[in-house]
């Protein structure tokens, strides 16, 4: 369904945990939904029976935070809807896509249009998932900025109609104390226009930390970085041991105490960063 700015379809819904952050959800895109999931447990986290987006031919698994979600995403067949995915797949998969967080979508696409930000159109469509045995159908809103040079990861703001049936009590265990994606760092050669785009969307003005430009809101973090490698940063209680990890086939990248850098082939190209301390995200180091 496509919703001109003519139209708008903003629901009377429930609103999202994710409202007031800077991140929603990512998608990591993988050629083997199994193997990807098996990957995300392996840290610990709770995932979700495996859904379907019709509308794109995708399928996904999600792990649930308390604020955000990853979502693995899969094709389940190649079509003209899917092309921009089976793209990045090819480029070896990852963080393929980041979605940012409003409570009204019509306004964010606005704000943005007014500082030269040419949004598409609003989307509409659902998923089905699985809440006390019973499916029911996940509805939500979307609408993507426009493919910035040099960076791989579709981005797109997200709103959520039904999310009550996204953060399902039943699927927030977490037996390793996984809590919260507290940082994503996009790789890009142009940082300052990638940061500038998406702040815009926030209401968030970027700062510049060294070659990285940043945006910060309610405890979350986007670094948007020339020189370092897309990672997800995950705050956890209980932090794996990397014996464990590397019998699960993670590699182990860089660790510097209560924070650990790790890659799994099942997940593509993303790096991700585990950390115990509330406030390291904020302070991870930029180099890998």
């Amino acid at each position: 369904m496509d919703l001109s700015l003519g139209a708008r379809a903003q629901g009377a819904g429930r609103v999202a945990p994710s409202i007031g952050g800077s991140i929603d959800h990512v998608a990591l895109l993988v050629a083997d939904l199994d193997a990807g999931r098996a990957a995300l447990e392996a840290l610990g986290l709770a995932v979700s029976p495996q859904g379907r987006h019709v509308a794109f031919k995708t399928t996904n698994h999600v792990a649930v935070l308390e604020r955000t979600y990853l979502e693995l995403l899969a094709i389940e067949e190649p079509g003209v809807e899917n092309t921009r995915h089976r793209e990045l797949l090819a480029g070896g998969g990852g963080l393929g896509a980041l979605a940012v967080p409003s409570a009204d979508l019509w306004a964010s696409v606005v704000s943005a249009r007014a500082v030269g930000v040419e949004m598409g159109p609003i989307e509409a469509f659902d998923r089905p998932v699985e809440v006390g045995g019973e499916m029911r159908a996940a509805k939500f809103e979307t609408a993507f900025l426009p493919p910035i040079k040099g960076l791989r990861a579709m981005v797109f703001v997200c709103h959520h109609h039904t999310p009550e049936l996204v953060w399902d009590p039943d699927q927030a265990r977490r037996p390793n104390g996984v809590s919260e994606l507290v940082r994503v760092r996009l790789s890009t050669p142009r940082p300052e226009q990638a940061a500038a785009a998406v702040g815009a969307v926030l209401d968030v003005k970027p700062v510049q930390i060294g070659k990285a430009f940043v945006l910060r809101r309610g405890g979350q973090v986007l670094a948007f970085d020339p020189v370092s490698p897309s990672s997800l940063t995950l705050r956890v209680s209980q932090r794996p041991s990397p014996a464990a990890l590397r019998i699960a086939g993670y590699s182990l990248e860089r660790q510097s105490g209560n924070w650990l850098s790790i890659r799994h082939p099942a997940l593509g190209s993303c790096q991700i960063e585990l950390e115990t301390d509330a406030g390291h995200a904020m302070h991870a180091p930029a180099a890998p």
